[in-house]
């Protein structure tokens, strides 16, 4: 907000001061303020006070019926009344002009105070709508900062609540695809372990059939031969049983053997299978909860950044209304001083008009030499 300009002061005559010109004045001074007197038949005695006084001897003359001299005296004398009523005139006139323009200068400083002080009152009304201007706008900016952050702190929430809800479906999912390939791994475990169900019974059927044809063409050829005692077909009978039973215990212990290690066989591979199935999701749940973290962290950042600008916007236009502040109080202050300033002028300045006091005495003295006449 642009800075209020103060209306400078225009003290030119006719528009804040009356041009009041000092009247040049002229004695007062008339030839009729002097006037001669004369005195005639002024005895001797006398003549010696007279000449005191300021007369002068004219003329003498000599009366025989008294046998005196007498004397003819004059002097240059003032005409008092006429000098008083000029001299009362003068001093009326100037000192009603003094006062009279001391009264316009008066009624001047009184106009241009009460127009300063309401240049003052009006630039402090402007002064103030400046200030609440800054105020508002400080409170806006502190609001959007406000909301700013509380959006930022929303979104990254959303944002956070999004990624627990994946990371939920994913672990389900998870658990889903386990049981799954734990219930397609037991059925192929079934399945190949079906495969084992009969293994041996041909090789079997094969060992006794071998022991069978053996015994009965042994049995035979002892028969043949006439040595078919008892005794003998005994042993060989046991012989044979011993010999089928070793047999049949080779075949059980390779077809254990054989399905051990195809238990073995099965149980890594189930084993690796859900390793593999385990570390597939482990990895896909960190790369989530990384990507999550990362989202919540950028928006946290970005946060940041939004607060600092507008923190430092705001400090920036605090500090812009604060250098107006004293830049508008300077100009009142500098205002104010030079109003005084020339108010103090203008006040010092006088013009100069009679005191009653000096009328007063100019006319106790201007009586005082229109007495009488004062004998010796």
């Amino acid at each position: 907000m642009a800075i209020p300009v103060i209306t400078p002061l225009d003290p030119r005559p006719g528009v804040d001061i009356s041009d009041i010109s000092p009247a040049i004045r002229y004695s007062p001074y008339v030839p009729d303020w002097w006037q001669s007197s004369t005195i005639t038949r002024v005895p001797e005695t006398a003549v010696g006070w007279l000449v005191a006084q300021g007369w002068q001897v004219t003329s003498t003359y000599a009366e025989e019926a008294c046998g005196q001299n007498f004397y003819v005296m004059s002097r240059e004398g003032m005409n008092s009344w006429a000098i008083l009523q000029s001299l009362l005139n003068e001093y009326t006139f100037a000192y009603n002009e003094g006062r009279s323009h001391n009264q316009v200068r008066y009624d001047d400083v009184v106009a241009m105070m009460s127009d300063a002080l309401t240049r003052a009152r009006t630039h402090l009304d402007t002064t103030g709508d400046v200030s609440d201007a800054h105020i508002v706008t400080y409170e806006d900016q502190m609001d959007a900062l406000v909301a700013g952050i509380e959006s930022e702190m929303a979104t990254a929430l959303t944002d956070m609540t999004d990624a627990d809800t994946t990371l939920d479906t994913q672990l389900s999912l998870y658990l889903t695809k386990l049981n799954s390939l734990q219930a397609i791994y037991d059925t192929h475990e079934e399945t190949a372990e079906a495969f084992l169900t009969d293994l041996g019974t041909a090789e079997l059927a094969r060992i006794n059939e071998l022991y069978d044809s053996n015994l009965a063409k042994t049995l035979q050829q002892l028969t043949d031969r006439g040595m078919s005692s008892s005794a003998i077909t005994t042993a060989i009978t046991t012989r044979n049983t011993r010999e089928r039973n070793e047999a049949i215990s080779l075949l059980n212990d390779r077809l254990a053997r054989e399905k051990l290690e195809n238990e073995h066989t099965l149980y890594q591979q189930e084993i690796a299978l859900n390793g593999i199935v385990l570390d597939g999701r482990v990895k896909y749940n960190n790369a989530i909860m990384t990507k999550a973290q990362f989202l919540v962290e950028t928006r946290k950042s970005i946060a940041q950044v939004i607060s600092q600008v507008r923190m430092a916007r705001v400090n920036g236009r605090m500090d812009i209304r604060d250098k107006e502040e004293k830049l508008m109080t300077y100009q009142l202050s500098a205002h104010n001083e030079l109003a005084i300033a020339l108010w103090s002028f203008i006040e010092r300045r006088e013009d100069e008009y009679p005191a009653l006091e000096s009328i007063s005495k100019l006319i106790t003295g201007l009586g005082d030499t229109g007495g009488g006449w004062i004998q010796p």
